[in-house]
Formats: C-alpha cells, structure tokens, sequence
C-alpha cells in the first residue's frame, strides 16, 4: 500500500510540475489573467492534496512498523511455546520425509518432529520433479532399471514408485543410489529400516499440475497400501498447491507447515486427530481440536 501511495505523490508531484509550466508559458505568452488565475487555484488545490498523501503516507509507514513488529512478537512467543505444545507426542513414529516440491524445505520442522520425539530415519528428495526433458538421460534410465515404459510421464510414475519403495522396504538401495548419482534424487538418513509414518512436502514453483500426479500420487498409493500414516505438508506460499490432490486420498494435510501453527498442527494429527489444516481454502481448521 505504502509502495502504491509513492506512486501517487509521484503523479501528483509531475501534474503540480505540468501547471506551473502552463502558468510559466501562460504569463509569457497568452498574458490571460483568468487563465493564470485557475491555473494557480488548481496548483494550490494539489498542492494540498500532496500534503495530505504525505501525511496519509507517514501515518501508513507507522502502522506498517507496528504490524511488522506485532508479528515478530506473535513469531516469538510461537517459538517459544512450542516445546510445550509438543514434546515427546510422537514417541515411537518412525518418520520418512519425501521431498517433491523440491523448493526448499524449512529446516524448523525436522527439529518440531524430534522434539516431539518422532525419530527421522531419512530424508529423500526429488529433484526438479524426475527431469527427463534430455531423451537420452531418460533411455539410460530406462536402460539401467529395465523398466517397460517408455513415454516420458509413465517413466517417471515408476520412478516414484520404485523410491516409495526404497523408502519403506530399503531393498532396491542400488537403484536409489543410481538415481543420486544421476541427480535425480537427494538422499539421506538409513533405508530398509523399520518406518510407519511418511511425510510428503509437496507444492510446485509453478502452476503445472502435471508433477503431482505422476511423481505424488503414485508415492502416495504406494505408501497407502503398504499400511502407512501419511502426511501432506507444503508451505504456505508455494504458487501450485498440492493439497486438493492430496486429499482426494483422504490424507492429513498442513498447509502452513513452516509456521508454527503449521508444526504444531502436523504433530498433533500425528498423534491421532487426522483432518486438513492451515489457511488456505482447502483447510478447515488452523489445528486440530
């Protein structure tokens, strides 16, 4: 808003400049009184409407100060009783974290889960959604894994299904470190080790809706079938959403989750009160009751 008002000083500023050019050009030229004469009514008319913006936009800068630092309280005390709300609930999750979106997961959430005392056994992320544009990268893919598909969607749908399956039975650990060296993935943490609870942080940078359906959904059918609690988080600002997709199969979902409420949220429907929370519209509630 404060950004908007400057733009309006500046029009005015140009427009109170284009009169006083016309009553310079009027009194040299024109030597019309009643025209000078509204020229100057006019200025001092804008002149006084400036003042007033300035003034507006002084105020407008107190506020934004205030608001600004109400926040960075609120953020505070978030911080500061969340170890409250929170310690030792998941005692005995043994958690998985797959990493979709690939834009950046807040580190405040491993940290939330183990002070809860959920133990991460690891943590996979795919990069750049299985990025097989180059064609010749996808038939070395297909060549090394033995895979029968050969359409570039359906390719990468089995690959999500053979690291979902990394993630939970850990007996195809050759093929996920294939697919690190390849830079198709980011691994870390112990495979093949006992796990009942996936976390999946989806969301995409960009609008396309094509990711979730053939890298997420197939993850999570596999992780749904195999008997596992899974979890659909994202950040509260990602430009693509992931979870109306998500809930279609009927997951917890968290769609703030580096906030505060977000954590807190998430723990709490680990610990058994499934729903779907945060503050966009497919939410229902900002925490479990």
């Amino acid at each position: 808003m404060i950004i908007d008002m400057k733009y309006h000083i500046a029009s005015l500023v140009a427009v109170f400049l284009a009169l006083a050019m016309g009553i310079l050009i009027g009194t040299t030229f024109l030597g019309n009184d009643a025209i000078i004469r509204q020229l100057e009514i006019r200025a001092d008319s804008l002149a006084k409407d400036l003042g007033a913006l300035g003034q507006e936009n002084k105020e407008l800068k107190v506020k934004a100060a205030g608001i600004e630092k109400s926040t960075r309280d609120y953020q505070e005390f978030g911080r500061s009783v969340l170890p409250q709300l929170v310690y030792n609930r998941l005692v005995g999750k043994q958690v998985a974290l797959v990493e979709t979106g690939n834009y950046g997961f807040n580190q405040d959430v491993i940290k939330s889960l183990q002070l809860a005392g959920g133990k991460i056994q690891s943590t996979t992320t795919i990069l750049d959604g299985f990025d097989l544009s180059d064609q010749a990268r996808k038939q070395q893919v297909i060549n090394y894994l033995n895979l029968k598909e050969s359409k570039t969607e359906d390719v990468m749908a089995a690959l999500a299904r053979l690291v979902a399956q990394g993630v939970v039975v850990g007996d195809n650990l050759a093929t996920l470190n294939y697919l690190e060296q390849q830079k198709i993935i980011k691994k870390s943490g112990e495979y093949g080790v006992p796990i009942n609870t996936i976390i999946i942080i989806g969301g995409s940078k960009d609008d396309s809706s094509a990711m979730v359906q053939v890298v997420d959904i197939p993850m999570i059918k596999y992780f749904l079938d195999k008997g596992m609690g899974v979890y659909g988080v994202e950040h509260r600002d990602v430009p693509r959403s992931y979870t109306k997709e998500y809930q279609q199969f009927k997951v917890t979902t968290v769609d703030n989750i580096e906030t505060v409420p977000g954590q807190v949220a998430l723990i709490w429907a680990m610990q058994g009160k499934p729903g779907n929370y945060g503050v966009k519209e497919t939410a229902k509630e900002l925490l479990p009751r």
